[in-house]
């Protein structure tokens, strides 16, 4: 098991005191407690912790829900509520806050290092997600690749901000379906990009594409056509080859 670095938000000191013992019994470190918000974004300011463990009912101004918003907003850090409270405002609000647990009081000591553990697990795979894309960010920017989605059930299809500079306003993310874009294909061409990304799976074709002001230029199209609960999307990349191409006959 990990060795955390938790702060402790609670205001009732003797139950602070109780899950201190009991969190250092566990082998994490307890770095400060505290019992508002303020004191809880200071102690996170102060000693960088690895995970809150936060009271939604707090001294002064605010609450645990305002103090995980703005801790997780500003951190990422996982926060896990432990509370009194159970109805179903709190627990709408709770959720809202995209909690990494919510145990309520009393709890066994067991029960606590179990929610600690899953909290850690996810936050570690949160956390190499975020970096993978990232990474993926870069490469894409990098080859000047231009990322596109279109959704088969409202035959809608939305690129990144490259995507439209490649095909240029007329390709209207709010309304066009593919068959807007397979328009803008060379006529020589249509009929082999239209075979490429009609089946299931991976799929990549090169094609003369026009710009709006008329002029074709290479592109190279990458895909994947998947079948979804709700329908079939693609998704995949385009990109430029060359500056210009034989015009349309």
């Amino acid at each position: 098991m990990q060795r955390e670095k938790i702060v402790v938000v609670e205001d009732e000191a003797v139950v602070a005191l109780d899950l201190q013992c009991a969190l250092e019994d566990m082998g994490h470190s307890v770095c400060a407690v505290c019992s508002s918000v303020a004191g809880a974004l200071e102690a996170v300011e102060r000693h960088s912790p690895t995970l809150v463990l936060m009271d939604i009912q707090l001294q002064g101004a605010g609450d645990g829900i305002d103090a995980c918003n703005r801790i997780y907003q500003r951190w990422q850090l996982p926060v896990i509520f432990l509370s009194a409270f159970a109805d179903k405002a709190t627990l709408r609000r709770a959720a809202g806050s995209k909690p990494f647990g919510y145990m309520m009081k009393p709890f066994l000591n067991k029960e606590l290092e179990a929610v600690i553990r899953v909290a850690r697990a996810r936050h570690d795979v949160e956390r190499l997600v975020a970096r993978s894309e990232q990474r993926l960010a870069l490469v894409v920017e990098a080859a000047e690749l231009g990322v596109w989605e279109w959704d088969a059930r409202a035959d809608q299809l939305r690129g990144d901000a490259r995507f439209d500079e490649l095909w240029g306003a007329t390709i209207c993310p709010s309304f066009a379906g593919l068959s807007a874009m397979l328009r803008r294909i060379h006529p020589s061409d249509r009929a082999q990009v239209t075979a490429s990304i009609k089946p299931l799976g991976y799929f990549q074709c090169s094609f003369r594409g026009r710009r709006e002001s008329g002029e074709y230029v290479w592109m190279e199209l990458f895909g994947n056509r998947r079948q979804t609960e709700t329908g079939e999307t693609l998704v995949g990349a385009l990109r430029e080859l060359s500056e210009a191409a034989p015009a349309q006959p």
